[in-house]
């Protein structure tokens, strides 16, 4: 059975432990381009993205300018909080673990190992590999229209980030701010 690997992308805050930077599958991090498209692909396998999504800057560098199949695409670059990055993760296929055998000991100390219903006992395990990470996106909408919405991705990543950090933080400040919001 060939399964595709299927690529995660998660936003998480810097911390020491965060990426193992001697694994063999990071070797040149922060070299990964992330191009957030209007729309959905359904395609999971390999794309030859640097090839075909040419990607223009024009003098005043203020937006870029691409196309998708034939349609015109105006992007900017996020950057993302410099207390955050982004990973890029590479999960395989499930594979299955036996979590144990129940036991019951016999009067004569001897243990008998009886195996329980089989889908108590084993189940599936997904493998992340850390592949890449990135400090910023390019953030793409229609060309013709292009204008700011209240769905605006930009601005849910600053809100986002802005709760999450009043949530894992243990100040009074933040727990009475959270009570104001609501």
């Amino acid at each position: 059975m060939n399964h595709q690997n299927k690529f995660r992308i998660i936003l998480q805050k810097n911390s020491s432990s965060t990426l193992d930077k001697n694994s063999e599958s990071c070797k040149e991090l922060n070299n990964c381009k992330i191009h957030l498209l209007p729309c959905h692909i359904h395609w999971d396998g390999p794309a030859n993205v640097s090839k075909y999504f040419n990607v223009r800057l024009p003098s005043d560098e203020s937006s870029y300018y691409a196309t998708f199949r034939g349609r015109g695409l105006k992007g900017r670059l996020i950057a993302l909080p410099s207390d955050y990055e982004g990973i890029v993760y590479d999960i395989d296929d499930d594979f299955f673990q036996i979590q144990g055998q129940l036991s019951n000991n016999d009067n004569n100390n001897n243990v008998r190992s009886e195996i329980a219903d089989l889908d108590e006992i084993i189940e599936p395990i997904k493998k992340w590999h850390q592949i890449d990470a990135f400090s910023s996106f390019n953030l793409w909408d229609h060309q013709d229209c292009y204008e700011e919405s209240p769905m605006d991705p930009e601005k849910t990543l600053k809100e986002w980030i802005d709760l999450a950090n009043i949530l894992h933080s243990n100040t009074e400040y933040s727990n009475n701010a959270l009570k104001n919001a609501s």
